[in-house]
């Protein structure tokens, strides 16, 4: 094949092969609607338990997050705020031992996050961390110095909205 115009042949398949390299990677969004808790008498050993819902809009600071236990997260929340506002929002909650507490709703806003995560202040040592974004809801069930994490199996009629 012999071409009249050389340089415009090149010029044009590099084009093509630019333009398939800048294209925008699509980044997952969360799944979760809503968020459940159960709670215990005994969640953190009869002491108020303070919980933040952690939701990420910029993933260069997700493994950021991701590394903190929820001892280091409290102590730094106020610094990671200022330092990302936009990047990130909290959803903070207060429990005492035995509240009735059931879903806490995701809004439209966070939907659009990329990243969520729940951390419990426990005075027990421990991660207290847990990344909740790809489950659709989440059921936080609070312990005595520890929570674990499942699936909501069905909708009970007991549970309301919080939020």
């Amino acid at each position: 094949m012999n071409f009249k115009y050389p340089s415009i042949a090149c010029l044009t398949l590099i084009f093509i092969v630019l333009s398939g390299c800048s294209s925008k990677k699509e980044i997952p969004k969360i799944t979760t609607q809503e968020i459940g808790f159960y709670s215990t008498e005994k969640v953190n050993e009869g002491f108020a338990l303070a919980i933040d819902i952690i939701f990420i809009y910029n993933p260069s600071i997700t493994r950021s997050i991701e590394g903190l236990t929820a001892r280091k997260w409290f102590k730094k929340k106020a610094q990671f705020l200022r330092d990302y506002p936009n990047a990130l929002s909290v959803k903070s909650i207060q429990l005492v031992p035995g509240q009735l507490l059931s879903r806490v709703k995701v809004t439209e806003k966070q939907e659009s996050a990329i990243a969520s995560f729940v951390f419990a202040n426990y005075y027990a040592d421990g991660i207290h961390r847990s990344r909740i974004d790809q489950i659709k809801v989440p059921v936080i069930k609070l312990l005595e110095k520890k929570f674990t994490v499942g699936r909501e199996t069905k909708r009970s009629n007991s549970w309301f909205s919080l939020f």
